[in-house]
């Protein structure tokens, strides 16, 4: 699913008296930043250089620090007024703080070639569009005609959240027409991205069994018995590792596939508060190589830190302070896992990551911090990927790493689901890689 750029913001200060005439050539006025906005800005500085703090240049430092300060005063006049949405003054700052960044990262730790051989394609095929298209047998022409109108509404880049959800609801109103579709099931097939193929749904029993679905209840093509067994025999595999008495939010098990090197599994959420939950698996991309126990308790973590108990999942287009956790579909509560992780580990880094959420020489300067590449991805998938490393790797390879380690044992209910998982690892003699990442020392070196 991608992630909408939203503008999010810097939490109200105390405007001091101090005049700094601004040293970027974006704008030029007088902002006033007192002592406790400049002693704030050389800690974020730092936090923002990561890995460059060594290294880098007495000058850059202090040409960080002035216009880190200059952000932070502009930040809390706006706030001040309840007002979160970055203007374009300070977007092209934060800008500038990354271009300057990235010159850093690269005069230390050199360009970032691209590899354009990096990951297979994926197949030109739409699976969403043969799941509605397989409706047709069920539905009405003028039932269908809507639903795919109303597919174009949520897939829609420019689409509020708003008109998504309205258009989801009018969607679920639609089907529940039929007595003979499973309406949670045919919307979770119709709201997966268009790559991903859709093989079987299996309803999770309370014993946590699970029973195989008909295809044909959620536009699915119908599997022969000894297919239903292959792909539910997946379902034990998560068991396996993961305790059973944590999995009774989840309601379904899916086995979907977009070929090799894709999508290996992934986590939904079924309704529209994030009480229950389906988990998938990919059969494509299990390979014995002793990770794909991380890859289920780093979806697991995504469950753990994305329900209805932690986060709240809201109907409109809304923007936040810049200290609370929000994302394009939900807002995290004051006392949540998520909450506490974005507030120690993400809040000082946010504004650059926000700049280009897919710059590669982010994850380079903050290489130390993360477990994987692709923890650098957003503050949610840090969050799974440090968790799995938590449960499952031998030991941190960094000081920085271990202090994200250390965060998640101060919860008693994390160290019990560890001991736990680890138990199902040992009596079930799965293969478990000591890293979550083997390639990381040589990319360190």
């Amino acid at each position: 699913m991608k992630l909408r750029q939203l503008n999010r913001f810097f939490l109200p200060l105390m405007l001091g008296t101090m005049v700094f005439l601004s040293g970027c050539d974006l704008f030029a006025e007088q902002i006033e930043i007192n002592p406790e906005i400049l002693k704030q800005a050389s800690t974020q500085t730092i936090s923002l250089l990561g890995d460059l703090n060594d290294k880098v240049s007495d000058s850059n430092r202090e040409k960080l620090e002035g216009l880190v300060a200059e952000a932070i005063s502009l930040c809390q006049k706006r706030e001040n007024k309840q007002n979160y949405e970055m203007g374009k003054t300070e977007g092209k700052l934060w800008n500038k703080i990354s271009g300057i960044l990235d010159k850093e990262t690269i005069r230390q730790f050199g360009k970032i070639e691209d590899d354009e051989d990096e990951y297979e394609e994926s197949p030109d095929v739409d699976y969403v569009e043969e799941v509605l298209t397989r409706l047709k047998k069920t539905i009405s022409k003028e039932d269908y005609a809507e639903i795919h109108q109303l597919m174009e509404v949520v897939n829609a880049d420019d689409s509020s959240v708003e008109e998504t959800i309205d258009a989801q609801d009018k969607m679920k109103l639609i089907l529940r027409k039929y007595s003979q579709l499973d309406v949670s099931a045919t919307i979770m097939n119709l709201l997966d991205e268009p790559a991903q193929n859709h093989i079987a749904v299996y309803r999770i029993q309370n014993d946590y069994s699970i029973i195989y679905e008909k295809g044909s209840k959620s536009g699915l093509n119908d599997l022969n018995i000894e297919k239903q067994k292959e792909m539910g025999s997946h379902w034990n595999e998560i068991k396996s590792i993961l305790p059973e008495s944590k999995l009774n939010q989840f309601k379904y098990f899916a086995v979907t596939s977009d070929g090799e090197w894709g999508t290996c599994a992934y986590v939904m959420r079924i309704d529209k508060t994030g009480e229950n939950w389906c988990i998938s698996i990919d059969p494509a991309d299990k390979i014995d190589d002793g990770l794909f126990p991380y890859t289920i308790v780093h979806e697991y973590a995504h469950y753990l830190s994305l329900n209805n108990n932690q986060v709240e999942y809201y109907d409109s287009d809304v923007a936040y302070p810049m200290d609370t956790y929000w994302d394009y579909e939900c807002i995290a509560k004051k006392d949540s896992y998520l909450q506490a992780y974005y507030e120690q580990f993400w809040e000082p880094i946010y504004m650059d990551w926000l700049s280009d959420s897919e710059n590669e020489y982010f994850y380079s300067r903050h290489q130390s911090e993360f477990p994987t590449e692709y923890a650098a991805t957003d503050c949610s998938e840090d969050f799974a990927e440090s968790f799995a490393g938590y449960v499952l790797e031998e030991k941190a390879k960094s000081p920085q790493l271990k202090n994200k380690y250390d965060f998640f044992d101060q919860y008693p209910e994390f160290v019990e689901l560890k001991n736990e998982i680890l138990n199902n690892v040992k009596k079930n003699k799965i293969d478990l890689s000591p890293e979550i990442d083997p390639l990381y020392e040589e990319e360190a070196a």
